[in-house]
């Protein structure tokens, strides 16, 4: 069984579930960020937050990678500590950033755990190999 099979049967729906809600977060935060601060605002700068946003949201539902979901929760803390740094108060935006990022962090862990308890479940039972002598010199 491949990993997108297992991630599709109905041992890991659970899991699928929450994992689908972390991408689609995302997705929806990049798409909000585009209307609010790209498209009403005019602001060009935050074209990098919608990329980040739905390249994120991708790489979480199709991978369901730990590493992206890490990545999501370092680039919600920089942005809560940047926009606190220049407004002095904290972005609503950031903290669900944050959010989204712990919720796809958790799930993922728990998907890469049941990956590998379901491949440890399916691997044969190998016989311990004897260990051999090799401190004796091959005749020639």
């Amino acid at each position: 069984m491949t990993r997108w099979q297992f991630f599709n049967s109905e041992k890991a729906r659970g899991l699928r579930m929450n994992i689908i809600g972390s991408a689609a977060c995302c997705l929806t935060l990049g798409i909000f960020t585009l209307v609010a601060n790209v498209i009403r605002e005019h602001n060009l700068f935050s074209l990098i937050d919608v990329f980040l946003m739905v390249v994120i949201g991708l790489l979480i539902y199709f991978l369901q990678s730990r590493v992206v979901a890490i990545i999501l929760a370092v680039i919600g803390l920089f942005n809560v500590y940047a926009l606190w740094a220049v407004n002095g108060e904290f972005d609503k935006g950031s903290i669900i950033v944050l959010i989204i990022a712990v919720y796809a962090i958790i799930y993922t862990f728990k998907f890469q755990k049941a990956w590998k308890e379901m491949k440890a479940a399916q691997a044969p039972e190998e016989e311990p190999v004897a260990e051999e002598d090799i401190s004796e010199e091959p005749e020639n």
